[in-house]
């Protein structure tokens, strides 16, 4: 997580740094190298056609297609050797700063809280009070006053049905941030201890859905009303664009009352606000601390 202070932004905007995951100790470039990389699904699509480029661009190189997992898989996958570089959208894990590898901010992007409701055409307003307790089922139908009080058209809602949250997999760079992002909202609201602080805790609650990856959550979201998810910027335009879809994306509250919607100008205005010394003097460092470069990042500016 960053909550870093802009002069120059003043929107909340859910961005997504991914990075170049690299071993940096005992490297070797035989004359035929290969170059297998893998990991966090978020940057999928640049990834796999960058690599494409860079095989045409480069002969001496056997260029693998990017194998999608997950943002720890990723990492592992270096560390292990299985993997020459990887995708990641959140810090190095503690446990493998040992093991030399560099982090390489690279791609900036959108996590967008995305949700079905069919039959209403304006956006969803989620306060951020309202966003954590919708997460952990404290919130459960969209006549909760709560959510009315931002949303009065779905006082005229007619399905009773309650909410069902569709979670990702503990691993997922996604389901790390958005913890990180709900755990910050309770402080800021006085929740304290925030139950986001147990990295488990969307997996335990009963009333939540499980996707074994993104395309999954996709399908699910499109086909299951009165759902909510967390998607990448990628993913959320495929449920939001499919055929007869009633999927939307929603606005999230900035700490200055006002609701702000995912946008390419939004996330660029986001990124434009964090300060180049963090990125310069913190980037390569190996075993980088994700308090200091968070590289999914649901990023706070006041």
């Amino acid at each position: 997580m960053i909550a870093l202070r802009s002069q120059n932004m003043q929107h909340l905007v859910i961005s997504l740094i991914a990075a170049l995951v690299i071993p940096v100790m005992g490297v070797s470039i035989p004359k035929m190298a290969n170059m297998k990389g893998g990991g966090a699904t978020f940057p999928l699509q640049p990834y796999s056609s960058a690599m494409l480029d860079f095989g045409q661009m480069y002969m001496g190189f056997q260029v693998t297609p990017y194998i999608e997992s997950n943002s720890v898989a990723g990492q592992q996958g270096v560390a292990a050797g299985q993997l020459n570089w990887a995708g990641s959208d959140v810090g190095i894990r503690s446990d493998l700063v040992s093991k030399g590898l560099a982090v390489l901010p690279s791609i900036a992007g959108g996590l967008l809280i995305t949700y079905n409701i069919p039959g209403i055409a304006a956006p969803l307003k989620l306060s951020r009070k309202v966003l954590p307790r919708i997460f952990d089922g404290k919130i459960n139908t969209w006549k909760d006053p709560r959510i009315l009080k931002d949303n009065p058209f779905l006082a005229n809602y007619s399905s009773q049905a309650r909410i069902r949250v569709i979670r990702q997999s503990p691993t997922s760079g996604a389901t790390i941030n958005l913890h990180s992002y709900l755990t910050q909202l309770d402080i800021e609201n006085g929740v304290v201890p925030s139950p986001y602080l147990n990295s488990s805790y969307l997996q335990s609650l009963n009333t939540s859905l499980l996707a074994k990856n993104p395309a999954a959550a996709v399908i699910m979201i499109g086909a299951i009303p009165n759902t909510i998810t967390y998607l990448n910027q990628f993913n959320a335009k495929e449920a939001i664009d499919a055929p007869d879809s009633t999927v939307d994306s929603a606005w999230l509250q900035h700490i200055d009352g006002s609701f702000i919607n995912w946008s390419v100008k939004s996330v660029k205005a986001a990124v434009d606000g964090i300060p180049e010394a963090i990125i310069q003097n913190r980037s390569l460092q190996t075993g980088i601390d994700a308090l200091n470069l968070q590289l999914q990042v649901l990023i706070h500016f006041r």
